[in-house]
């Protein structure tokens, strides 16, 4: 379900991305956004079923499953840019204007987007 208001609250929460700090992958072929290639970065890097998006040029977000958000941000990708993360507000995705998405997760800033949950002793796995 599309939330204006639920736009104002991840606005002013999500992180800000700074291209130098993260691995960015391909989501685009220059024509269509790939839904599944969507769908499998959010199953590696947002462990909740439902995800949050954020789609700024359009100002208006959504809590829906992965499979739905697949979709939907594969219909507005490369428009602007786009920002999902889990209800939690841990795991983060962004993708660019351009096609590419980076993923961080909030509680181990350091560990990137192809070694999601590992990295610290006690930490995620």
């Amino acid at each position: 379900m599309i939330n204006n208001n639920l736009y104002e609250v991840m606005a002013g929460e999500f992180p800000p991305t700074h291209a130098e700090d993260h691995y960015w992958e391909y989501l685009h072929d220059g024509r269509v956004a790939n839904a599944d290639a969507i769908m499998d970065l959010m199953s590696r890097h947002i462990r909740s079923p439902e995800v949050m998006v954020l789609i700024r040029h359009l100002e208006v977000a959504a809590r829906m499953p992965k499979a739905d958000a697949a979709s939907l941000v594969a219909d507005h990708s490369p428009n602007g840019e786009i920002q999902i993360s889990d209800p939690e507000l841990i795991s983060f995705i962004t993708i660019s204007q351009i096609g590419v998405a980076a993923c961080w997760n909030q509680a181990q800033p350091g560990v990137q987007a192809d070694r999601p949950y590992e990295a610290t002793a006690g930490g995620l796995t």
